[in-house]
C-alpha cells in the first residue's frame, strides 16, 4: 500500500462518500478497494497528489490490466469512474 499521507486521506474520504451515497458495504469495500490500487500505482510512478494525475498515467494504469477477464477490467474502470 501506498505511504503518501495525501492518498491516505484520499481514500478515507472516498470511502466516506460511497458510504454517504448508502452503497452496500461490500459495494464500498470493492470501490475503495480498486481506487487504492490506482493510487498505489500512482504512488509507484511517483506521483504525490492527485492534482498530478493525468490522463497518461491513467492510461498507462488502464494498460497493467491487460490480460484480466472482461469482467475484472469492467470492474477496476468502474470503480475509477466513481472515484474521479
Amino acid at each position: 500500500m501506498f505511504h503518501n499521507p495525501n492518498f491516505i486521506e484520499v481514500i478515507n474520504d472516498f470511502k466516506k462518500y460511497c458510504i454517504r451515497k448508502d452503497y452496500s458495504s461490500v459495494t464500498v469495500g470493492h470501490y475503495t478497494k480498486q481506487s487504492a490500487k490506482f493510487l498505489d500505482y500512482a504512488d509507484s510512478q511517483s506521483i504525490e497528489s492527485c492534482s498530478s494525475i493525468d490522463l497518461i498515467l491513467i492510461n498507462n494504469y488502464i494498460k497493467t490490466l491487460a490480460g484480466y477477464t472482461y469482467k475484472t477490467v469492467e470492474q477496476q474502470l468502474c470503480s475509477l469512474r466513481l472515484f474521479f
